[in-house]
């Protein structure tokens, strides 16, 4: 009998799992955000060497129990199978996996993603992103300005609702 555990539970699991691939030993990051956003201002990481989005790990995790629900009920002369689309599959012509159900990108963010502060004060006239009403974001020469992004500025709250 497969273990019963919610959604949550499960993720919470596999989540520390990931935490230990990637040799996690802050205790205060909480959520493979956290970490993601860790990795991205402590390494050198390309993006495909991140962990997932909590998004996109609970999708991979939903598909994953689909599967392991088919095979669980293989000895069945007549198995009765869930509707993918509870497990992040997506039906286009063929079921496909849904990857991510929120945009990956933040739509400010978006806007600036080849746009760069020139000077390392943030001065109003030059700095594009204080222009824009925005923070600066990492990629920002001032990186550390008074108007610069710092990981609780509310970026990740969406994602934190959800674990």
């Amino acid at each position: 009998m497969l273990p019963i555990l919610s959604e949550d539970e499960a993720l919470d699991v596999a989540s520390k799992f990931i935490f230990l691939l990637y040799k996690n030993k802050d205790r205060s990051i909480k959520n493979l955000n956290e970490l993601r956003f860790l990795l991205t201002t402590t390494s050198n990481k390309l993006a495909c060497e991140l962990p997932p989005t909590v998004d996109a790990f609970r999708l991979h995790l939903k598909r994953c129990i689909y599967q392991l629900k088919i095979w669980y009920s293989s000895d069945l002369s007549e198995p009765v199978y869930e509707n993918p689309a509870k497990f992040g599959w997506v039906l286009k012509d063929v079921w496909i996996p849904q990857l991510t159900m929120k945009d990956t990108v933040p739509a400010d963010l978006r806007k600036l993603l080849s746009i760069k502060c020139s000077d390392k004060n943030c001065n109003s006239s030059k700095c594009v992103c204080v222009k824009q009403g925005l923070k600066c974001i990492i990629e920002c020469k001032c990186k550390l300005c008074s108007s610069s992004l710092s990981f609780n500025d509310g970026l990740l709250d969406s994602e934190n609702e959800e674990t």
